[in-house]
Order: structure tokens, then C-alpha cells, then sequence
């Protein structure tokens, strides 16, 4: 796909909601992935009389750094914690196994931050924001403990 083409899919209305992405960002993202073999720029190609547009594919490179992404995502949070979305959305790319592994690596994460958070109560700015982070990895835990694993893979 050629940039504006990237573009286009990721302002879909239920895409852009999820994804938020500023246009410069995909032209920056794909020089980056370029310059790091994780895509490969394919020769300009021109129709009509449009301008030339730069074609990108992924590398064998980029799609197992990409499955790393994944799995990494659904294993370690991180603030924010929307990588886990987006590795839930892109959850065909992994195999089951790797899923359960991730979630199952997640799910001990998250018990380790809820003490990290809660040993860091007495030099938090204001109790609300313990409050708020515990009651995050608590909502996250309910979550993980009651999904059906199968509705996922």
C-alpha cells in the first residue's frame, strides 16, 4: 500500500476511533519502519494524472518484529494500555498458543503492578490517583480471570 492508501484505511469511522493516528505519523512510521528493514519501499508508480506514490510492503523482518509487538502487547502493560487493543484486534496474526502464554504472562504482570502501585501509596501526589490505578489493574484482572479464551483466538 502506498501511504495515502494507509491513510484512508485508518480514518475509517471505526477504525480512527480506536487508532488515532495524525496523517505526518504515517509518512514518519514508514520512513522509520523503512530505515529499520521492518518495511520495504517498492518502485513509485504514477496513474494518471496523479502524483507519484511510494508503495510499502512488510519484510519477513517487520512481520516477526510486528508478532513480537503482539505478544509483547498482550503481555506487558504499560500506560496507556491500549497496545493490548491493539494486539486483541490483530489477535488472528498470533497462534493460539501464544495468546494464552501472553495473556497468562499479562495476568501475573498485572499483580506485580497492583503491589508496585499499592507500595507506592504514601508518595503518590494525591490518593485518587492510587485509587484510580488500582481500581484500572483490578477492572484488567476481573477481565482476564472471566474471559473465555476461545472467544478470543
Amino acid at each position: 500500500m502506498h501511504g495515502y492508501q494507509i491513510k484512508k484505511a485508518l480514518s475509517d469511522d471505526g477504525i480512527a476511533f480506536w487508532f488515532g493516528l495524525e496523517d505526518a505519523s504515517i509518512y514518519s512510521v514508514l520512513r522509520t519502519l523503512t530505515k529499520n528493514g521492518y518495511a520495504q519501499e517498492l518502485p513509485a508508480e504514477q496513474s494518471g494524472n496523479r502524483p507519484q506514490r511510494t508503495k510499502y510492503r512488510i519484510t519477513a523482518s517487520g512481520r516477526r518484529h510486528y508478532r513480537h509487538l503482539l505478544a509483547e502487547a498482550l503481555a506487558h502493560p504499560t500506560p496507556p494500555v491500549a497496545a493490548v487493543d491493539v494486539a486483541l484486534a490483530a489477535r488472528g496474526d498470533l497462534d493460539p498458543t501464544a495468546i494464552s502464554e501472553a495473556l497468562a504472562t499479562r495476568t501475573k504482570s498485572l499483580h506485580g503492578l497492583e503491589a508496585e502501585i499499592e507500595a507506592a501509596r504514601a508518595a503518590a501526589p494525591a490518593a485518587a490517583i492510587v485509587d484510580r490505578n488500582l481500581a484500572l489493574v483490578q477492572a484488567e484482572l476481573s477481565w482476564l480471570n472471566e474471559l473465555d479464551h476461545s472467544t478470543i483466538t
